[in-house]
């Protein structure tokens, strides 16, 4: 337990404190049996379990005999820097209440522990200095006129932090073995916090992939170009052998067999060609508008099977139809 020492302080505080509240029936009572149990047990030794009450009854009726007993119990439980803190108390109260048996008690014991005491003195490295860091000694604020001054403490663990926006807390580790021992502690500079870059997500990828959703334009787009060119050879074919067909079949009206034969073989390929070269554009098409809307959208189309959309064709005796649903 961190004790720091305001002594000069304390005759002051009490002679120009104005009328404090009185305290009511029941804290008097609890008060006082407080102190009661507190007094038996720290008579059995038993200063563990006594002081707290002590404490207690302390806080809820103050006074210039429990701040004693008080005072005797942290020294029985070895506190000693508590201990000295309450005796420094006490001294003041009996002053101010003109009790002079526990002036001297009061005196005595500050006396006895003076010597005593283990201390702890943390102080800053020049660089450490003008990066103006927060010090607390077990969790008390250190201001600058308090480094470098040995702090009474009790014997036991005691920790230091440093800390500051922007640099790396730190902690120290200062215990005290015995009474009479010094700790010093001297801090040097802290270490700047590490600046933390903002992890962007990766922007959608919008290439063709081989496994991805946007090969599926590609694909329809290569469906389209071998349309085209089936449509293409059909129609060469079909205009190449359209004079003899309509050689052989006049007016409509075929003068044998093999006439008839050509004449339909003719139509049959300009019907493969005009359904080739119509599926073939409209594929290209749609796998250009699929691309579009692809690269505004970073969700691409669904897989291969339900990505392509819905194509229907028909053939006639004379003519061709086609239709196609595209899946945007």
């Amino acid at each position: 337990m961190l004790v720091l020492v305001l002594a000069a302080s304390l005759p002051i505080r009490l002679a120009n404190a104005g009328p404090s509240a009185e305290p009511s029936p029941v804290q008097k009572s609890t008060a006082d049996a407080l102190f009661t149990e507190g007094k038996k047990l720290m008579e059995a030794g038993d200063y563990a379990q006594a002081c707290p009450k002590l404490e207690e009854s302390a806080r809820l009726r103050p006074g210039g005999g429990v701040q004693l007993a008080k005072a005797i119990c942290h020294e029985g439980q070895g506190k000693l820097a508590t201990a000295w803190n309450d005796y420094r108390e006490a001294l003041a109260m009996a002053k101010h209440d003109n009790q002079p048996k526990r002036e001297e008690i009061a005196t005595q014991k500050l006396v006895e522990l003076e010597s005593k005491l283990s201390r702890v003195t943390v102080s800053l490295l020049p660089a450490a200095r003008a990066q103006e860091p927060t010090v607390t000694l077990d969790g008390l604020v250190l201001g600058a006129a308090s480094l470098g001054v040995a702090i009474p403490v009790d014997v036991g663990a005691h920790v230091v932090a440093v800390s500051k926006a922007g640099f790396v807390a730190t902690k120290f580790d200062v215990v005290v073995n015995a009474d009479k021992e010094n700790r010093s502690l001297e801090i040097g500079p802290l270490v700047a916090a590490p600046i933390e870059t903002p992890v962007l997500p990766p922007k959608p990828d919008l290439l063709p992939s081989a496994s991805g959703g946007n090969a599926g334009p590609w694909i329809l787009g290569g469906i389209g170009v071998v349309a085209i060119g089936v449509g293409t050879v059909f129609g060469i074919k079909a205009a190449t052998r359209s004079s003899d067909a309509k050689a052989g079949c006049p007016n409509g009206v075929c003068v044998d067999q093999a006439a008839l034969d050509r004449h339909d073989d003719v139509q049959r390929s300009a019907r493969i060609a005009n359904l080739g070269i119509g599926i073939g554009s409209v594929a290209v098409a749609g796998a250009i508008v699929w691309m579009i809307a692809s690269s505004s959208n970073t969700k691409p189309p669904g897989s291969l099977g339900d990505g392509l959309g819905t194509l229907s064709a028909a053939v006639g005796p004379r003519d061709a139809s086609l239709g196609w649903t595209l899946p945007f």
